[in-house]
Order: C-alpha cells, then sequence, then structure tokens
C-alpha cells in the first residue's frame, strides 16, 4: 500500500486520470518533470503504438514487439535499462544523439500491454529504473480501474 501512496504521488496526473488516453498523457508529463524523453507504448492490432511522449520531434510507431528496445520489453515482459545504446544492436533510434534507455512492460490484468520508456542524450536520470517501475505499475492499475484497455478502434 505504501509503495502504491508514493507512486500516486509522485505521478499525480496518472493517478487522476479517467480514461486510459489520459492516463497516458499523465504519466508522461509527470515523467517529463524527473528528466530524459518519456514515452508509453501500447499494443494495438498486434503493433506498439505510441500513445503519449514527450520532446520528441518525431517517434517511431506500428512495430511489431520483439523489434527495439521496447518491442522486447513488452515480447518478454522484462524491464530493460541501458546505458550505452551504441553497443545495442537492436536499438531503433526516434531522433538522432539518443545514449542511454530504460524501459519498464505494462500489464493489466497479469498481461503484458505496453511499456513506459525513459531515453536520454546523457545518462539516464538517477533513479530512473525505480520511478519507471512504479509508473508503469500504476499506469497499469489505473488502467486496470479504468476497465482495462479499450477496444481497437476500426
Amino acid at each position: 500500500m505504501l509503495h502504491e501512496q508514493t507512486a500516486r504521488a509522485l505521478f499525480p496526473r496518472c493517478a487522476s486520470a479517467g480514461t486510459v488516453a489520459d492516463a497516458c498523457e499523465g504519466i508522461v508529463d509527470d515523467l517529463w518533470e524527473h528528466g530524459g524523453l518519456p514515452s508509453v507504448y501500447f499494443l494495438v492490432d498486434g503493433r506498439l503504438r505510441c500513445l503519449a511522449a514527450r520532446g520528441y520531434f518525431q517517434v517511431v510507431d506500428g512495430f511489431r514487439p520483439g523489434t527495439g528496445v521496447i518491442g522486447r520489453v513488452v515480447a518478454t515482459g522484462e524491464a530493460a535499462v541501458i546505458d550505452d545504446l551504441a553497443s545495442t544492436p537492436h536499438f531503433i533510434a526516434a531522433i538522432p544523439g539518443l545514449n542511454a534507455e530504460a524501459c519498464f512492460p505494462v500489464t493489466v490484468r497479469g498481461q503484458v500491454v505496453g511499456a513506459v520508456n525513459v531515453e536520454s542524450r546523457g545518462a539516464l536520470p538517477e533513479g530512473i529504473a525505480d520511478l519507471l517501475g512504479r509508473a508503469a505499475t500504476l499506469l497499469g492499475a489505473v488502467i486496470e480501474s479504468a476497465g482495462g484497455m479499450p477496444p481497437v478502434p476500426l
């Protein structure tokens, strides 16, 4: 319970959201204040779609699970913290000059539905792994409270 209260205090915009879209926008706004370039990706009709991001002039969108760092996190359900992206052959750069990345899976009712990600041109912000873990857990809980993932729009 303390962990949840702390996450809600760290991410007030996400915690107070009433819809999945608002929760995604809220979590990237909340993470933006801690440094780095945050984004949220969710599986939509078998592809990873960027639902919210801050600090990018473009994003990579529509890739399959298993592709890139985010895709691998979604496919395996295992978090990734990478301090040197130049040594990561499966990294896909949305913008030039990125150096580090941290990505955590978002689960709803025990199933991975997406990921919360932070990239950085320098070193990752201090404590980002703990912060992202809490963000991903809270985002999953807010989505569950909102009734789960919405149906795929046609």
